[in-house]
């Protein structure tokens, strides 16, 4: 399946190789971001759960840093993957300018707010949530 995405010559790939790309790629950028959103909403409980008298303000701040180096890597790994998406799309555009899909994308390209695709505004999340973990970590450490 991921030799679609490696290959440079898309002559010979049906519309419904493409479709199974596709779904395959999506499926996994969905999965990364749901993986991260629990990853996120369980750190974050654990973090700011636990009791302040048993931790100190620096073993919060270091938490929260490797919780921002952890959310780093998950978020290139979204990264990654919404430009494997990207490709096949874009790939697919090209070798068939008249499926309904591409044509679909054309008239959605013609309004401002719906000119970007779904995906990449949830790829935007990690890359937020990890500003934020190195922030609430400065923010910690310096009230230490």
């Amino acid at each position: 399946m991921s030799e679609v995405i490696m290959s440079n010559d898309a002559a010979n790939i049906p519309p419904e190789e493409f479709g199974s790309e596709r779904a395959y790629l999506e499926g996994l950028l969905s999965t990364r971001i749901n993986f991260y959103l629990v990853f996120v909403s369980f750190y974050f409980v654990a973090v700011f759960g636990v009791d302040a008298s048993k931790v100190s303000h620096a073993q919060r701040a270091i938490a929260l840093a490797l919780g921002g180096v952890v959310s780093f890597f998950v978020a290139l790994s979204v990264l990654r993957t919404t430009a494997l998406v990207e490709n096949v799309l874009t790939a697919f555009r090209v070798k068939y300018p008249n499926h309904p899909y591409t044509q679909a994308h054309k008239s959605l390209s013609k309004r401002w707010l719906l000119k970007v695709s779904a995906y990449k505004y949830a790829a935007v999340l990690p890359w937020g949530v990890t500003i934020a973990f190195f922030a609430l970590a400065l923010l910690t450490w310096r009230t230490a």
